[in-house]
């Protein structure tokens, strides 16, 4: 069971004894706030870590500010409070110090904007569907993820302008013409500790309630360059970020927009699968109608008809609503709706949204496609009253994402072969 980030947090706090924050930054600033109101924290927090003393102030809130060779004892809690860039960089380089009680503190900056969200859970999504909720009224909002595949690229020589784009989005961002090139050299230090130590499957990129990206754009471009096919997120109530083509074409060359643009629209193509729908037997007299009703809006392929013996169907819709977690008296009323055939028709097929628009799902536990589940009404609203009798999701039903989707076309797969039909 998920428990909100408030409640991990006062864990966190009340088992620790001495405690500092690595970041003099805004992040470290919020997070001593949210330290503050908790019990005991002035005999708890010690102070701010930074790595270098120069240029940071010798306070913040009268709390001192060090490095971290002068704390002591190395089983005190650090809480890393900085963006993805650094995180990596500075957890190891505690390590080496010998501090063994280090935890990534930036989710928890949110927590004073998630008083009312119904969400603030964890979660795992294809890395594919992340990058595709990355989009605003239609129009891709995370061009900065793209310069940081550019970048990953270069560094792998793979083209000789993906550093120089990096630098100067980065510059851009932070008002600072020396910021580039320091971030630079980290994401290089990020880059070669996924090389030696792969993916940490524990990591969790930062996300609002609507998968808008708030923290991770450095991990999520590294996810698209190394294949990792699904992502931990944290999902909270954010800020709005905007790095869409309008924030570049203030800043680039119409030129380089145009290399921007050029590898969006090379790698967009990849991350776009269809989403597998089913048709059941009550409209197994319907089914070239319905289909010829979804081609008014969609690319629909792949067309695969199935006649199946009753055990065979039964066996079937209990595999395809595993997924899902559908109370079994639900299935067992959905099959008593579908009512008895000698053959039970089933139709499966491809349906090409292009974008299926993903949500999370209202009732939790997964992200389905808005698309799909528009889809899914509409067909039930046009046959629903040719049935003598009707019970939801038992006309048509639709993948909810693109892991659905593999798992059905495998599911079917395997029944086929099972049962040696011809279909």
């Amino acid at each position: 069971m998920n428990i909100t980030l408030e409640e991990e947090w006062n864990k966190i706090i009340e088992s620790n004894q001495f405690i500092y924050i690595y970041g003099a930054g805004k992040i470290g600033k919020k997070i001593l706030h949210l330290i503050e109101k908790t019990k005991d924290s002035d005999s708890k927090f010690k102070g701010f870590l930074v790595s270098d003393l120069i240029g940071n102030p010798s306070t913040i809130n009268n709390f001192p500010v060090m490095v971290p060779e002068s704390v002591f004892d190395r089983t005190s809690l650090i809480l890393v409070s900085v963006t993805d860039i650094y995180q990596e960089a500075i957890v190891e380089s505690l390590k080496k110090m010998a501090f063994t009680n280090i935890i990534i503190a930036y989710k928890y900056s949110f927590i004073d904007n998630d008083e009312t969200s119904p969400f603030c859970e964890t979660m795992k999504v294809g890395t594919n569907e992340l990058l595709l909720s990355q989009y605003r009224e239609k129009h891709f909002n995370r061009y900065d993820v793209i310069v940081r595949l550019l970048a990953i690229e270069q560094y792998y020589g793979k083209n000789n302008n993906g550093f120089d784009l990096y630098v100067k989005m980065q510059n851009n961002r932070i008002c600072d013409d020396s910021y580039g090139r320091i971030s630079l050299q980290r994401f290089i230090k990020l880059i070669q500790s996924y090389e030696k130590n792969g993916y940490d499957d524990n990591s969790e990129l930062i996300v609002d309630d609507k998968l808008q990206l708030l923290d991770g754009s450095h991990r999520l471009a590294l996810a698209v360059y190394f294949g990792i096919t699904q992502l931990r997120v944290r999902i909270v109530s954010g800020e709005d970020i905007d790095y869409g083509k309008g924030w570049f074409q203030k800043f680039f060359s119409p030129e380089e927009c145009e290399m921007i643009e050029e590898k969006f629209s090379g790698v967009k193509k990849s991350w776009m699968h269809p989403i597998k729908g089913i048709l059941w037997p009550n409209v197994a007299e319907y089914f070239d109608a319905i289909i010829d009703v979804i081609e008014r809006q969609y690319v629909v392929t792949n067309i695969k008809d199935m006649k199946l013996t009753s055990k065979q169907f039964d066996e079937m819709v209990y595999e395809i609503y595993r997924l899902d977690d559908i109370a079994e008296w639900k299935i067992n009323t959905k099959l008593k709706y579908m009512k008895c055939f000698s053959i039970y028709s089933v139709r499966f097929f491809d349906i090409d949204f292009g974008n299926p628009e993903f949500r999370i799902r209202a009732a939790g536990g997964g992200i389905l496609s808005d698309k799909g589940a528009k889809l899914k009404e509409k067909i039930r609203e046009l046959y629903k009253e040719k049935l003598d009798e009707y019970f939801p999701d038992i006309i048509f039903h639709t993948a909810d994402n693109f892991l659905q989707t593999k798992y059905i076309e495998k599911l079917f797969n395997e029944k086929i072969r099972m049962w040696n039909m011809e279909v």
